[in-house]
């Protein structure tokens, strides 16, 4: 990395020194010029005559011409004339098509429908007219834990096995308050039974579940018929990870990334069938 940093900051220096020898190199020739003649010296340095003739006559800047005013332009106070009518109640939320075509029909005739957007441009007010609805900005939706047995995380990962190619399925159930395993379970296979077998007992541990939050990714065993089915008994509400979003997770839990072991016994349910 440094050697490429190393050579870019050499291009760039490189690319430097080449510029200013081009805009000195015409002052050069000029000088060399009149010892030896001013082709031999463009010769001799590579600067073409041209440069050294345009730097001795330099072209002078360009003024803006103000542009004229056309002689059918509105005038001042017909141009506030046509604001004020436009910042009017009736015309507050309307377009100019809608305001030049309500005064036309009223007999009345100011501008046409260009004019007024360009009346309206210069006064900032091209913006839209009518009442809009303002959505408020999107915030991210957040699990809060403010105690334990609030919220609850959910999450299977893979166990590498004693012999190549076999695996067993690790339930965990971690508490988002206290980062405490309340349950877990070790199985073979990924199903919804052993999940919603896994959280009912944990559930069933004297847990006030009308107040608690399940959180779990989008899985198989998670979104299960049989895990929906047993949590809705219970009277347990859900919570899913957000699709296709990098941040969708519950802060700091991040499912078999996390080196989170079982720590204490209870309840613990071993299903480990052969």
């Amino acid at each position: 990395m440094s050697g490429s940093v190393a050579s870019q900051r050499e291009r760039v220096w490189a690319l430097g020194i080449a510029l200013l020898a081009c805009i000195a190199a015409p002052s050069q020739a000029e000088t060399l010029g009149t010892q030896i003649g001013l082709q031999r010296a463009c010769d001799a340095l590579a600067v073409p005559r041209s440069s050294v003739y345009r730097q001795r006559r330099p072209t002078p800047p360009r003024v803006p011409k103000k542009r004229p005013s056309p002689k059918r332009s509105l005038t001042q106070a017909q141009r506030q004339a046509i604001l004020a009518e436009a910042h009017s109640e009736r015309f507050a939320d309307r377009s100019p098509e809608h305001i030049v075509y309500t005064l036309l029909e009223e007999g009345h005739y100011h501008c046409s429908a260009r004019t007024l957007y360009r009346l309206l441009a210069h006064a900032g007010e091209t913006t839209p007219r009518r009442r809009q609805r303002k959505h408020p900005p999107y915030r991210r939706p957040e699990l809060m834990a403010t105690k334990p047995n609030q919220t609850w995380t959910s999450d299977i990962t893979l166990l590498r096995g004693p012999h190549r190619g076999i695996y067993y399925r690790l339930y965990v159930v971690l508490d988002l308050f206290s980062r405490y395993t309340v349950g877990w379970l070790l199985a073979r296979t990924e199903n919804g039974k052993l999940a919603a077998r896994l959280l009912r007992e944990t559930c069933e541990e004297g847990i006030e579940q009308s107040q608690l939050i399940i959180h779990a990714d989008r899985g198989t065993a998670a979104t299960s018929k049989k895990v929906e089915d047993m949590l809705d008994t219970l009277g347990v509400s859900r919570s899913f990870s957000r699709p296709r979003v990098s941040d969708g997770r519950v802060g700091g839990w991040r499912g078999g990334h996390t080196s989170v072991a079982p720590r204490h016994a209870g309840p613990v349910i071993m299903a480990a069938r052969r």
